[in-house]
């Protein structure tokens, strides 16, 4: 096992949120689950980090008379954004929502296995 750093985070409140919600749901502690999702999309993270730093420096280039104001900049920062689109609240809690048959066989105190 590699050695554990504890460190202090700030973090927006609706996104942890989130991940406490995931980590309950799945059953992991947050440290666990917040380890696994910088371990699996830090790279990512890093070139999206990097493709806007590229954006900024191009909308730089422009001519000051043509500098877009902030709405245009936003736009064009996620027209140039690989990734496309948050996911919405909605969606988020869809993906770690347990099956309907699940969420009725725990509330009768069982699991039900399920066929894969």
């Amino acid at each position: 096992m590699s050695a554990m750093t504890k460190v202090s985070l700030t973090m927006d409140h609706h996104a942890l949120r989130l991940a406490k919600t995931a980590a309950e749901r799945t059953g992991v502690s947050l440290s666990s689950l917040v380890n696994a999702a910088l371990e699996r999309h830090l790279s990512e993270v890093l070139a999206e980090l990097q493709r806007r730093r590229a954006a900024e420096e191009i909308i730089a280039t422009f001519p000051v008379a043509h500098l877009p104001s902030p709405r245009e900049r936003d736009a064009l920062l996620a027209l140039w954004n690989k990734s496309g689109p948050a996911p919405s609240d909605e969606e988020v809690e869809a993906a770690f929502a347990p099956p309907a048959k699940a969420q009725r066989a725990v509330r009768r105190g069982r699991r039900v296995a399920r066929a894969k």
